[in-house]
């Protein structure tokens, strides 16, 4: 699948978006799942509210904490038949995320490729996390991801109690977001504007 911004090439262009959640227990204690959960809504209804961004969106939903699964396969939120959300469990598994992510956006592409779809961008990624990863060789995933010929662009927002270095690493964003009951739905219209990959954004 080529990544292109011309429009004129067959088939639609599409921007795949993931939301990567931690949904470990420490989010439970510094509001992180009250956080995200709160915020679903409010990000659905701001995509489905705008056409442009509703039509050229997929956005899938990643949540782990000892382990990581797909809670929401990546679809045009207007199709969507339910909201996503989370719960507190386990530890943080950053390496978990990372495996989970890479396969998820194989699969994902090579399906859109197989509709027809290019993309507008490399796939965008919002990682949402408040606590330190466990002590496990987390980066050898990360590096697998980001050798990936379809590695994403990464934008990292902590929660209370993340560690700021470790958040540095793994972001690809010049920039290090700090959420403080910043709704999901704001951060992603953050992200959209900076990376200037639709010609409409959403409000704040």
């Amino acid at each position: 699948m080529s990544i292109t911004s011309n429009s004129s090439q067959q088939g639609s262009a599409v921007l795949p978006f993931y939301l990567v959640c931690d949904e470990s227990a420490s989010m439970q204690f510094n509001g992180g799942i009250d956080t995200i959960n709160d915020s679903m809504p409010e990000l659905w209804a701001a995509i489905i509210n705008d056409p442009v961004v509703n039509d050229k969106a997929r956005v899938g939903v990643i949540a782990f904490s000892d382990t990581a699964s797909v809670v929401q396969p990546l679809i045009r939120p207007s199709d969507a038949d339910e909201i996503p959300g989370v719960a507190a469990q386990g530890s943080t598994s950053y390496a978990a995320a990372f495996r989970c992510l890479l396969d998820t956006i194989r699969t994902d592409i090579s399906n859109l490729e197989a509709q027809g779809h290019v993309l507008l961008s490399r796939p965008i990624v919002l990682f949402i996390t408040g606590g330190a990863p466990v002590n496990e060789d987390w980066r050898t995933s990360f590096n697998e991801l980001m050798a990936d010929p379809y590695h994403p662009n990464l934008f990292v927002f902590g929660v209370d109690g993340a560690n700021r270095d470790t958040l540095k690493e793994i972001s690809t964003d010049k920039a290090l977001h700090w959420v403080d009951n910043v709704t999901v739905s704001k951060a992603l219209a953050s992200v959209l504007r900076s990376t200037f990959v639709l010609d409409r954004t959403l409000s704040v």
